[in-house]
């Protein structure tokens, strides 16, 4: 998402002059927030572009599943990533990207997770002003309605911002770790000490199965761990594929590509078989689905030669793409913005969206993109001389 301001178009049905402050390039996360807050500077006028449209409404109904369904009601790029053998069994993977109002953010799993703090030191680290955790905590804060009262009241909680969040309203009696069409319940944990409070390297998942294929997704009849590398060391890379504007992009995301993030991935596939072994789960009468993968026959299920196997034919992603327009001192030849979200060498161009972060935080993207559009609202204030 780009914002460009000043910048003069010529004379539409929509507007009469053909003049606009600032034009925002996509609503997505950022993009909405960024509308939302310079607008609140009323003389100043502001174009959102999306290329999509509204939602449909069967799409506020979390059980359909609309960022799995293809082609997602008309909602999704339908991208696709250049073909691998380190995952998703050598074929192409799907790669869902909004394309409707409120982006990327209308097609997840609703889960609002902000990352830890040190990933935000860690960005203030490489030289990035301004970006440490005391320094983004506020706008966390800015932007959220905590619907818990308890969690409200602490220092870390917002409760009268635009962004309501919650916990999940329903909650299954028998498989309480899923619910239909998200998920539930999210672990942070660190592989090499798994019950001592340091920093993670593992998120594991809990989500609905339903064997027989239906949606939506309200049918499960299982649960499905899901073990997610943090912070992967795999880099890849994303370039225009043809100069028609209307072709896709090449997305090719070397997900494993790094032998590092395999042993990280096979740990929380033994970690998952560990969770599986607590009392609460035998008390619960959850049993593995000890069904082979196809592909994966020959090996013994269960032993890691099976899971190595298991890890390149299923493994995907959860979708959180950063870095392509990489924040940091121009110094870094690899960067692309400054810390005001600057491009590199031009005038009055901003980024402000997931791709300027340099890494993944610990955790899901949304509820960071949502604070970088908050901030990055700031900062063009404070350009302008908006207190």
């Amino acid at each position: 998402m780009m914002v460009f301001p000043a910048l003069r178009l010529l004379s539409t049905n929509h507007v009469e002059d053909g003049y606009y402050d600032f034009i925002i390039v996509g609503a997505g996360s950022t993009g909405c927030v960024l509308a939302r807050r310079l607008t609140e500077i009323h003389h100043w006028d502001v174009l959102l572009v999306e290329a999509g449209g509204e939602q449909p409404q069967w799409d506020l109904v979390p059980a359909y599943l609309t960022f799995a369904s293809d082609p997602a009601g008309g909602i999704d790029w339908n991208y696709k990533t250049v073909p691998s053998p380190n995952y998703c069994g050598g074929v192409s993977c799907p790669y869902p990207r909004g394309k409707c109002l409120g982006g990327s953010s209308s097609t997840n799993y609703m889960i609002y997770a902000r990352g830890s703090k040190s990933d935000y030191d860690e960005l203030e680290k490489l030289g990035n002003k301004g970006w440490g955790y005391n320094d983004v905590l506020k706008y966390f804060i800015k932007s959220e309605r905590n619907g818990d009262p308890e969690l409200a009241s602490t220092k870390y909680h917002g409760s009268d911002g635009p962004l309501p969040i919650e916990n999940y309203r329903y909650q299954d009696e028998i498989g309480s770790l899923t619910a239909a069409g998200t998920i539930q319940v999210a672990a942070f944990l660190s592989s090499e000490n798994p019950t001592h409070n340091i920093e993670p390297d593992l998120e594991f998942g809990f989500a609905s199965t339903f064997s027989n294929g239906l949606i939506p997704a309200s049918y499960y009849d299982g649960i499905t761990i899901l073990p997610i590398v943090l912070r992967p060391k795999s880099r890849g890379y994303v370039k225009i594929n043809s100069t028609d504007p209307l072709k896709p992009p090449m997305i090719k995301p070397n997900f494993l590509d790094n032998k590092a993030d395999v042993i990280l991935l096979l740990k929380g596939m033994n970690i998952s078989l560990q969770i599986l072994n607590t009392p609460t789960m035998k008390t619960a009468g959850i049993v593995a689905d000890t069904t082979e993968i196809p592909g994966c026959e020959q090996h013994n299920w269960g032993t890691d030669e099976y899971w190595h196997c298991v890890i390149r034919i299923t493994a995907n992603t959860l979708y959180h793409p950063v870095s392509t327009c990489k924040m940091g001192p121009q110094s870094d030849p690899s960067t692309v913005v400054d810390s005001k979200l600057r491009v590199h060498n031009t005038s009055n161009l901003r980024i402000i969206d997931a791709s300027i972060m340099p890494f993944t935080v610990r955790g899901h993207t949304n509820a960071c993109v949502i604070m970088i559009g908050e901030k990055g609202a700031d900062m063009i204030k404070a350009t302008w001389l908006i207190p």
